[in-house]
């Protein structure tokens, strides 16, 4: 299960600026990247059926809202294996909110997976082009640079999106979004790290 804001809910240019509000048992709109990871996924291992599930909500803070509540309905619906979370970029570009409390956000998230034996892969944000909605600036390395510790502190694996993403090509006018190739790139990392940990060879 995919869980995060927009950037997992997923854009398309004819709708940059609306919150989707798709149903979350299904892998959602087809140039978001749950939905590509979905495909990778299927087209490896055709003789299982694996669900990816898209729980992403645009517009959600990790902190000042309600993700707490709606990751643990979410969990309690799904009861996925494997938690994929990319979150906390609407309260990075929030600049009143100090770093160290996002973190502290995404920590209880992970807390949440884990006390329901869910694995985490936990993803840093992607970067940005300076514009009206793009507001991270070096706030974004700042929340990105302790990541990698909260998930070897809590047990979670570590996905590096923002070093893999082509602010030239991956990102949608609004300097925020990423666009379809953008999202495949997230799929594919995703997509890596699950083989990583999970993919076994058939028995001879």
């Amino acid at each position: 299960m995919a869980f995060g804001d927009s950037l997992t809910e997923g854009e398309s240019l004819g709708q940059l600026f609306t919150t989707l509000n798709h149903d979350s048992s299904t892998p959602g709109i087809a140039t978001s990247y749950p939905y590509k990871l979905q495909t990778m996924l299927a087209n490896t291992y055709t003789g299982q059926t694996i669900q990816v599930f898209n729980a992403g909500f645009g517009g959600e803070k990790v902190v000042g809202s309600q993700a707490k509540d709606r990751l643990t309905l979410e969990l309690n619906a799904r009861q996925p294996q494997v938690l994929l979370l990319m979150h906390g970029v609407n309260n990075v570009n929030a600049s009143s909110d100090p770093i160290v409390t996002i973190v502290e956000g995404i920590e209880e998230l992970i807390e949440l997976a884990h006390a329901r034996d869910v694995h985490v892969i936990l993803g840093n944000l992607p970067p940005q082009i300076l514009t009206a909605k793009a507001t991270g600036g070096s706030r974004i390395a700042a929340f990105n640079s302790q990541l990698p510790a909260v998930a070897a502190e809590e047990g979670a694996s570590f996905v590096d999106i923002h070093s893999n993403i082509d602010t030239a090509t991956m990102l949608m006018p609004d300097g925020l979004h990423l666009n379809e190739a953008g999202n495949v790139k997230v799929a594919e990392l995703f997509y890596a790290a699950l083989k990583a940990k999970y993919h076994r060879e058939p028995a001879p």
